[in-house]
């Protein structure tokens, strides 16, 4: 059987080899293997990052402000399959948008801190885990793309981590955290940033301890900078407060005093204001055993303990992130646990020179657990906090801002399973890429992310009140697109979807379904001559089996379309679409007879559908067209695949010359055992490029494209992630010869699935 560009939910006409995808930022790409063919017309792929709506597991860790128009947040969210994932996002003042952010490892990665100079120069830490233990992670914003920093590590360190940043300058910041000697002792760890490199600075480590480890750090100068943190005694069972200053190039212990009765007593975040005024925060546990907010300040001499307040009835209470404008106005975030409500809530506390005083903040309803952890204050009136919420099962980011008055909760997006499956574009600089996402409320949600020549981001979408994914789109121009799809309406029936875009905004328009659909009516695929002449493409259930389906917009309503079935066909599919006019479309997929599955092609010549003779490879089975472009009614070109005589699936093109339909020569990679292309755009009527995968020797799925020259098909690189199981092109789009994108998927385990975005030049 052949493989088809179906995902599983709607796979029941034929079985899918693909399954669930979710978007995967700042990939580590490595060249496929040699392929057979030649380069084709100098067509170069690059894998580009795309921003990743939310995951069921994840959470904000801290967030830096420069105005009140621009924050960064950042933290990692898990994905389906249990991996952590960087996490970053971005405050314009109105809203929340995700970053792509790139990871160091196909394992866990997580961003604990950020600091930010200006609006393009932001310095996130973290962490990263491979086979080889944890080490330290650094990512740089400079305005328009996050990128990887190499960080030193320990030498013999176990495993490594940076848990707080501050900078001065982009080209100064100072980084602190932890480390496991060769004894598996932690100690403290410090790197500074000299605008060129990441350097270990020595740290010095109290006498006698099991563990110490610096969480937070605050620079008043390049050389002047206080990091707080804890140490364990030498017995493993008492926790002490740890301070330590860099003045110069040494660093030195500071001594910390404990609030009476005190057994365990950490601070989690410092702010200063100058090198003889810093406050940090933290908690302690008193006699009792209860959890308390604990906030101490150094006057350039020493540190004493500040009294806070805790909230009624709470025996967990922690304060957690901390900002001070001076040493008479500090702002602290943190968490509680309520007795009252049996959950925990958020925390905030301000000083105001002489004592704390607890602050309202708002919590997200029904949640078991909410928590800040970070903040960020662009002055008294202006703070944003960040962290995360709980409903029992699972975490989400939450944000919260405060106005000089109240705190308020805000709508951050969400990270979860993601999956592209078309990409339309009008212009090198304007394309745009559909499919869904997976929330808390909704298995699938409708997903459209927009690509300007330099990143990806995500649009809004008008969604339907039940589960929607769209499968297809086509941009006429930069303001005026239309996805398909299908959702599940309220009787259960996955039904037809369409939405337009008008440049602003998406909005859902009313589509028709078949009188007697069998509870299944996708539409697979679209092509927009003009904004106003649209045709879509799918398949309906009936009581055997499946029939085709299409449907014109005229601008202003969707009308069903009578498509014909061959004659003998058990099942029917159109799986794309291509139109140069509105009196001129041609579909293709494939019929399922007693002899298998064939080839399939329609056309639309403004009055009626009718079914073209294609043509079939002697000896093969199991065939289909799932993609065609047409340069005109009489200029289009099919691709897809099929088994040959040795059993092999090898990949197929077809070209239609106005008259008929004929098979082309395509290249296969020596050794293949799959070889499938997916889809297809052509600029012109001599350059083509088709997109898909094929499986090497390894058995690794494996991105393939080929490009077409006006006389022949060959295979340009095209890269993808090592380590990979699995990494497949599903769409592609093309404005020329050499500007294309493509998107689809790759697996990096059993359980997991990656989107993959690329672009060709």
């Amino acid at each position: 059987m052949p493989s088809f560009p179906i995902r599983a939910r709607r796979s029941a006409p034929v079985a899918a080899l693909f399954i669930m995808a979710v978007l995967v930022t700042g990939l580590v790409t490595s060249a496929a293997p040699a392929l057979a063919g030649s380069l084709g017309s100098g067509l170069s792929w690059s894998i580009e990052p795309t921003p990743i709506p939310q995951a069921d597991l994840g959470g904000l860790s801290a967030v830096a402000c420069t105005s009140s128009s621009f924050c960064e947040a950042v933290g990692y969210y898990t994905s389906v399959g249990g991996t952590e994932y960087t996490l970053a996002e971005v405050w314009n003042g109105t809203t929340w948008d995700i970053q792509s952010t790139p990871n160091e490892s196909i394992d866990n990665t997580v961003l604990n801190a950020v600091s930010c100079t200006s609006a393009t120069a932001c310095t996130a830490v973290g962490s990263y885990t491979d086979s080889a233990g944890s080490s330290t992670l650094a990512e740089v914003w400079n305005g328009t793309t996050w990128k990887l920093q190499s960080t030193p590590n320990p030498s013999g360190a176990s495993s490594s981590e940076l848990s707080g940043v501050s900078c001065r300058s982009a080209g100064a910041c100072t980084a602190v955290g932890d480390y496991d000697n060769s004894s598996h002792t932690d100690l403290t760890l410090a790197e500074a940033w000299s605008g060129t490199s990441w350097t270990i600075k020595s740290t010095p480590n109290p006498s006698g301890a099991s563990a110490s480890a610096l969480d937070g750090v605050s620079c008043t100068a390049t050389s002047s900078c206080t990091a707080v943190g804890y140490t364990i005694d030498g017995a493993g069972t008492v926790t002490s407060a740890l301070a330590e200053a860099l003045s110069g190039s040494t660093w030195t212990i500071q001594s910390t005093p404990s609030p009476s009765g005190a057994s365990q007593t950490t601070l989690s975040g410092v702010s200063c204001t100058s090198a003889s005024a810093c406050t940090a925060t933290g908690n302690y546990q008193n006699g009792s055993g209860t959890d308390l907010t604990l906030a101490e300040a150094w006057n350039g001499t020493s540190w004493t303990t500040q009294s806070t307040p805790n909230p009624s009835g709470s025996f967990e209470s922690f304060l957690s992130g901390i900002v001070c404008r001076s040493g008479s106005a500090c702002t602290a975030v943190g968490t509680y646990f309520n007795t009252s409500f049996s959950a925990s809530l958020t925390l905030a506390e301000v000083w105001n020179g002489t004592s704390w005083k607890i602050q309202t903040t708002a919590n997200t309803k029904s949640a078991a657990e909410n928590a800040l952890v970070g903040l960020a204050c662009t002055s008294g009136t202006a703070c944003i906090a960040v962290g995360y919420h709980s409903p029992g099962s699972g975490a989400f980011g939450m944000t919260e801002i405060w106005n000089g008055t109240s705190w308020a909760g805000q709508s951050a997006p969400d990270t979860s399973v993601v999956e592209f499956a078309g990409v339309s574009c009008s212009a090198s600089t304007a394309c745009t890429a559909v499919g869904y996402y997976n929330s808390s409320a909704q298995s699938r949600v409708t997903l459209v992310e927009r690509w300007n020549g330099t990143a990806w981001s995500i649009q809004p979408t008008g969604d339907p009140t039940q589960d929607g994914e769209l499968n297809g789109v086509s941009c006429s121009s930069p303001t005026a697109c239309t996805a398909v799809g299908d959702y599940t309406n309220l009787s259960g029936d996955d039904v037809t979807l369409a939405e337009g875009w008008n440049g602003k905004t998406w909005s859902i328009q009313s589509t028709p379904n078949p009188a007697s659909s069998g509870g299944r009516s996708p539409l697979l695929a679209v092509s927009c001559s003009k904004p106003t002449a649209c045709t879509a493409v799918g398949y309906t259930a009936t009581g055997g089996g499946y029939v085709t389906l299409a449907e014109v917009w005229n601008g202003t309503s969707w009308k069903i379309q009578s498509t014909p079935n061959p004659a003998g066909s058990n099942t029917t599919v159109l799986f794309a679409v291509s139109c140069t006019s509105a009196t001129a479309c041609t579909a293709t997929g494939y019929e399922e007879t007693v002899a298998g599955y064939l080839t399939l092609a329609e056309v639309w010549n403004g009055t009626a559908w009718k079914v073209q003779s294609t043509p079939n490879p002697s000896g093969s089975s199991g065939l289909a067209l799932g993609a065609v472009s047409c340069r005109s009614a009489t200029a289009c070109v099919a691709v897809g695949n099929y088994d040959n005589t040795s059993g092999t699936e090898v990949t197929l093109a077809e070209v239609w010359n106005g008259t008929s339909w004929k098979v082309q020569s395509t290249p296969n990679p020596t050794g293949a055992e799959v070889s499938a292309l997916f889809a297809v755009s052509c600029s012109s009527t001599s350059a083509c490029t088709g997109a898909g995968y094929y499986t090497n020797s390894s058995g690794t799925q494996v991105p393939l494209t080929e490009v077409w020259n006006g006389t022949t098909w060959t295979i340009p690189t095209t890269p993808y992630r090592s380590g990979t199981k699995a990494s497949v092109l599903e769409g592609v789009s093309c404005t020329s010869a050499t500007a294309c994108v493509a998107d689809g998927y790759q697996t990096r385990s059993s359980s997991e699935t990656l989107g993959l975005a690329e672009v060709g030049s």
